[in-house]
C-alpha cells in the first residue's frame, strides 16, 4: 500500500547574523507513505477540511505528527500537513491533508 518514502520535516529557527532565521530539517526520515492527488468525490471531502487542500498523504500511525510539520517526497515536492485524521491513541493510519507547494 505505501509506495513512497517521504521526510517529515520540521521548522527550526536558526540565529543568523542579524535576525533568527527559519529552516526546514529533518524530524522523522523515509517514512513509508501512499501519495494521491485528490479528485472528485475524495476532493470535495478534503475541501470541507481545508479549502486549498489538493493532496492526501497515508502513513502508520505516529503520536508526533502535527500540522506544524511538512513533508518532502524523493521529487522534491512539498507537502504542507493542513489537517490530519486518524484516532488520536490509537494504532493505525493517518491521513495527512496537505497542499503541495507550487515550484
Amino acid at each position: 500500500m505505501f509506495d513512497y518514502a517521504i521526510n517529515i520535516e520540521e521548522k527550526v529557527f536558526l540565529q543568523g547574523e542579524l535576525q533568527p532565521k527559519e529552516e526546514w530539517t529533518i524530524k522523522y526520515p523515509s517514512v513509508p507513505a501512499d501519495i494521491q492527488q485528490l479528485s472528485g468525490r475524495k476532493l470535495e471531502f478534503a475541501r470541507q477540511l481545508v479549502s486549498d487542500c489538493d493532496y492526501q498523504i497515508t502513513i502508520h500511525y505516529h503520536t508526533e505528527i502535527t500540522t506544524k510539520l511538512r513533508a518532502m517526497d524523493i521529487a522534491g515536492n512539498i507537502y504542507y500537513i493542513r489537517n490530519i485524521k486518524g484516532d488520536v491513541g490509537r494504532i493505525g493510519d493517518l491521513t495527512l491533508f496537505c497542499t503541495r507547494e507550487q515550484t
